[in-house]
């Protein structure tokens, strides 16, 4: 064993730079990897959250904690080189190898977790709004939906065992072209009858054995909010059976609709889904190019920042 070893400041500070908590492997102290490892966990949630709230001003746009990890990190493993005890056992993390290996765990970990458990998704339209605005980062749940795919490659596809509820909102491959991600409210389930006339929504759902008063159109409560808008959009309190969410209208479409009563009707096939855009005047959803296969679902909204 050898136990004269001792570890280089150029090294240090490189992997300090590059790869800011396994410098700490390098320099032989594990528990130093752990504690920046997590202070790096921290300090990227919070330049998250932080850049949702900030102002508008350039010098704060491009500003984020982390950098000073660029600093820290760099400058206190290249102490610890100086200061380092050659007598001390060296440990296999400390080698070239053990680095590499705990690199790779590291970024296993990530992508296991970003294929089959979470994924971070940004919001590029309104369609969603006010739920979901431009610019919003939202964390999808995976685990469950059976499609499980990484920049467009398919990974694995199992059958489903969790499906999405009414009202929940979910991440799916736009079925006109699967490559692309979209987000929507799920309306209606498989088997529904949908009917849509003048922004008011009516939903027979698909009947059940022994189910008392099924075929039977319920329309769903659209109250207007007491609310005044700097966009001047008319909002709209949304209910279907339990579940309650803000919709919003554009003062237009809805003259528009009273101008011309048009009446739309969809039956949603089975192992299907009919998804609607909160912000249903700018929205090109279920209204427009069908339905969502239960296959192409993705995972379901379960954190906004």
């Amino acid at each position: 064993m050898n136990n004269t070893w001792r570890p280089k400041g150029w090294i240090a500070i490189i992997l300090g730079f590059f790869l800011q908590p396994l410098a700490f492997l390098y320099v032989n102290r594990a528990k130093l990897f752990w504690f920046y490892l997590l202070i790096q966990i921290i300090v990227v949630i919070a330049d998250y959250i932080i850049h949702q709230t900030i102002s508008e001003e350039p010098y704060l746009q491009y500003a984020y904690l982390s950098w000073l990890l660029l600093i820290i990190c760099p400058i206190h493993a290249y102490v610890i080189t100086r200061d380092y005890d050659p007598q001390q056992v060296r440990m296999w993390y400390s080698k070239w190898w053990g680095i590499s290996s705990c690199y790779i765990a590291m970024m296993l970990l990530i992508y296991i977790i970003r294929i089959f458990i979470f994924q971070v998704y940004s919001i590029p339209s309104e369609s969603m709004k006010p739920y979901l605005n431009i610019g919003d980062t939202v964390v999808a749940s995976k685990l469950g939906h059976g499609n499980y795919r990484l920049w467009n490659f398919q990974i694995l596809k199992t059958s489903p065992w969790l499906t999405p509820s009414r009202s929940d909102v979910i991440i799916f491959q736009y079925p006109p072209s699967p490559e692309t991600d979209y987000v929507f409210r799920v309306i209606g389930m498989p088997g529904d009858e949908i009917v849509y006339q003048n922004g008011a929504l009516q939903i027979k759902q698909k009947c059940l054995s022994g189910v008392q008063g099924c075929t039977e159109l319920v329309t769903t409560s659209q109250t207007k909010d007491n609310i005044e808008r700097d966009d001047g959009l008319i909002s709209y309190t949304e209910k279907i059976g339990n579940a309650e969410y803000t919709i919003l209208r554009v003062p237009a479409a809805i003259e528009k609709e009273q101008e011309e009563i048009a009446t739309y009707q969809w039956v949603v096939p089975d192992n299907h889904y009919f998804v609607l855009g909160d912000h249903r005047d700018n929205s090109n959803d279920s209204r427009y190019w069908g339905f969502v296969p239960e296959e192409n679902i993705v995972g379901k909204v379960s954190y906004i920042w």
